[in-house]
């Protein structure tokens, strides 16, 4: 063997920003591991929501055609308002609660509580049944006051759509 010296090689050259680029390629892939997750959330929620509305819109259907068929007619025998909670079907009210309904609306000027309006629509509600009822009111709260526009415009009032939808 040889005493000679083999030529050393030259250090390799350390670049100071090496440390930075390892961190921003570590953010960007975090950041894109972020985006795609939340992407994949938002689909899971519009399929959600167009399997809710689909199921809902099944149910309607239901609802209505079986109020129809133990009822009558929409628009003359029965009413239909729509809200996002579903359908809220409601039968014509017996002539002697309609009067009473309409004495309340004479003696208070022409506004009603909504008492007076729940009093006209619960023995009237055709679907959804009294708790679910009660559950969508809680949201929906005008849900009682267009049952009871409903209601009267079955009894002929002025400005109830011939179509029977409110």
């Amino acid at each position: 063997m040889s005493n000679a010296k083999q030529p050393t090689e030259a250090p390799a050259a350390v670049d100071p920003n090496a440390d930075l680029r390892a961190r921003l390629e570590i953010a960007r892939l975090e950041r894109k591991r972020l985006e795609d997750e939340q992407a994949a959330a938002e689909e899971a929620r519009a399929l959600t929501d167009e399997l809710e509305r689909e199921e809902r819109g099944v149910r309607n259907a239901k609802a209505l055609a079986d109020a129809v068929a133990a009822h009558g007619p929409v628009g003359k025998s029965i009413a239909v308002v729509e809200c996002s909670s579903g359908l809220v079907i409601v039968k014509r009210p017996h002539h002697v609660a309609f009067r009473k309904f309409q004495d309340q609306a004479a003696k208070g000027e022409g506004a009603l509580s909504v008492d007076a309006c729940e009093a006209l629509v619960r023995p009237a509600l055709v679907h959804p049944d009294s708790a679910t009822f009660d559950k969508w009111a809680e949201t929906e709260s005008a849900i009682i006051l267009r049952a009871a526009n409903a209601c009267a415009g079955l009894h002929g009032a002025k400005g109830a759509e011939k179509s029977g939808k409110y």
